[in-house]
C-alpha cells in the first residue's frame, strides 16, 4: 500500500512546508492517513507547539485531522474545519493510483462567525486552563472566513503541482534507468529504437518543470514581507493559472496558444517581481494558434532572457515574442534588448547546446533540454538559431519547416 512517505524525503518535505508557510503565513505540516504529523512542520504557533508537545495533544490533533480528511474525501475537495482546540485548519488530501495516501494541512488561526465543519472533540476549555496556553492563545492570528476560503484554491493548485513534481521526479529516475538499459543494446531493431526515443523525450520534458518552482514562491513570500499584498495576490493568481496549466497537461505536445498563455502569466509575474523593469510583448498569427510544440518548451528561453539579459541592466529591458507563419516554415522568435553575450560564450553555447550533442552541459540545462526535445519531435525540420551582440541583446529563432509532401 502506498504512503505519502514514499514520495517525500525529509529535505523535500521541509522545503515545501517552509515555502507554503512564507506564502500563506499559516502553520503547515504533512500528515499520514491516520492524521499524524510527519516531521515537525513549519511556522507552527506557540499554542500548537505546546499542545503537540504532549501525547494527549498529538492524539487530539490526529483525530481532528482524520475527521477533516473524511469530509474532504467525501466531497472530493479541500475541507476547512475547526479542530479540537477551536482553530481553523485546511486539509488537502493526496491521492495516488486511486488511493488516499496522506494530506497537507494549513491553518492554526482563529476565525469568528464562520460556518466551517466543527470536529466532534472540543478541548479548548481544557487547554485554556493552562496559563501558558491561555497566553499563547491570545497571540493567535485572527482571520476573516472570506480570506481563508480564498486561500484554499491557490493552496490546492500549488500543493497539487508540488506533489505532481515529486511523482515526476520518481518517474524521471525510472525513465533514466530505462534509458541506460536500452542504451546497452545497439538498437538493432526499429521497435527498440522507437521505445528509446519515447523514453528519452519524456525524460527531457520532466527535467524542466521543477526548475523554477521555488523561485516564484520565494518572490511571493518577499512581497508579503514587504507588505505588498495586492502585488502578492496578483502574482499568486498568475502563478495558480500557470500551475493549473502544468497540472492539467498529461500530453507531450500542446497548442502554441496554450504555451504562450502560460508564458504571458510568467512574464506578468516577472513584471511585478522586478517593479516593471521587465516589460514584454507577445504577438502570434492566429493561424499558428494550433501549432503543436513540445509542452513547456519555450519558457526556459524566456527565463534565460530575463535572468541573463535584462536583469543585468540597471534600467531593465524588454522581451518580445513573435510567432509568424512563413511560406516554408512556422517561426517563433524570442528577443530581448539585454546585455547580450560575448562572442566566445555564444560560440560555446552553439557548440554544446544547439548542436546534436548527446550529453548536457553543466550550464544552460533547461535550454539544452528544449533543443533536444525539438530535435526528438521534428528531427531535421527543427532549426534553432541563437544570435547575440554584446550590450545590444539576444535573439533565439525556432524554425519548424513545413513537412515535405
Amino acid at each position: 500500500m502506498w504512503d505519502i512517505r514514499d514520495f517525500i524525503t525529509e529535505d523535500f518535505e521541509q522545503k515545501v512546508q517552509n515555502s507554503f508557510a512564507k506564502v500563506t503565513g499559516y502553520g503547515i505540516v504533512f500528515v499520514d492517513i491516520k492524521g499524524n504529523h510527519i516531521g515537525r512542520g513549519s511556522n507552527f504557533t506557540k499554542f500548537c507547539k505546546e499542545i503537540n508537545s504532549t501525547a494527549e495533544g498529538c492524539a487530539a490533533c490526529a483525530k481532528s485531522n482524520r475527521e477533516g480528511m473524511e469530509i474532504a474525501l467525501k466531497t472530493n475537495k479541500p475541507c476547512i474545519y475547526i479542530c479540537h482546540a477551536g482553530l481553523v485548519n485546511i486539509i488537502i488530501p493526496y491521492m495516488y493510483e486511486g488511493c488516499y495516501i496522506g494530506a497537507l494541512t494549513a491553518g492554526q488561526v482563529v476565525c469568528q462567525n464562520n460556518n466551517f465543519f466543527r470536529c466532534s472533540e472540543n478541548l479548548l476549555d481544557v487547554w485554556l486552563k493552562d496559563p501558558k496556553l491561555k497566553a499563547y492563545y491570545g497571540e493567535l492570528e485572527k482571520c476573516e472566513s472570506e480570506k481563508i476560503e480564498a486561500m484554499v484554491d491557490s493552496l490546492r493548485n500549488v500543493q497539487e503541482f508540488i506533489f505532481e513534481s515529486r511523482i515526476r521526479h520518481e518517474m524521471e529516475t525510472q525513465l533514466y534507468e530505462k534509458d541506460r538499459e536500452l542504451l546497452t543494446y545497439r538498437m538493432q531493431k526499429s521497435e527498440l529504437e522507437r521505445e528509446l526515443k519515447a523514453a528519452q523525450f519524456e525524460l527531457l520534458q520532466k527535467k524542466i518543470i521543477p526548475h523554477f518552482m521555488f523561485n516564484i514562491l520565494n518572490s511571493i513570500s518577499r512581497l508579503i514581507c514587504l507588505d505588498e499584498k495586492q502585488k502578492a495576490l496578483a502574482m499568486l493568481d498568475s502563478y495558480a493559472k500557470m500551475l493549473r496549466y502544468q497540472c492539467s497537461n498529461t500530453v507531450l505536445m500542446v497548442d502554441l496558444k496554450e504555451e504562450l498563455d502560460y508564458i504571458r502569466n510568467y512574464l506578468s509575474i516577472q513584471n511585478i517581481r522586478f517593479d516593471e523593469r521587465v516589460t514584454y510583448s507577445i504577438e502570434c498569427s492566429k493561424e499558428l494558434y494550433g501549432l503543436k510544440i513540445p509542452f513547456f518548451s519555450l519558457q526556459p528561453f524566456v527565463e534565460n532572457s530575463i535572468e541573463h539579459g535584462i536583469l543585468d541592466k540597471p534600467k531593465g529591458g524588454r522581451v518580445c515574442i513573435l510567432c509568424k507563419k512563413k511560406p516554408d516554415c512556422s517561426q517563433i522568435t524570442i528577443e530581448d534588448n539585454g546585455v547580450g553575450i560575448d562572442e566566445r560564450e555564444i560560440a560555446e553555447i552553439r557548440e554544446k547546446i544547439l548542436c546534436d550533442s548527446p550529453d548536457p552541459p553543466k550550464n544552460h540545462v533547461g535550454i539544452f533540454n528544449c533543443c533536444s526535445r525539438y530535435r526528438v519531435v521534428f528531427g531535421k525540420r527543427a532549426v534553432i538559431r541563437l544570435e547575440s551582440e554584446k550590450n545590444k541583446g539576444t535573439r533565439v529563432t525556432i524554425r519548424l519547416k513545413n513537412k515535405q509532401e
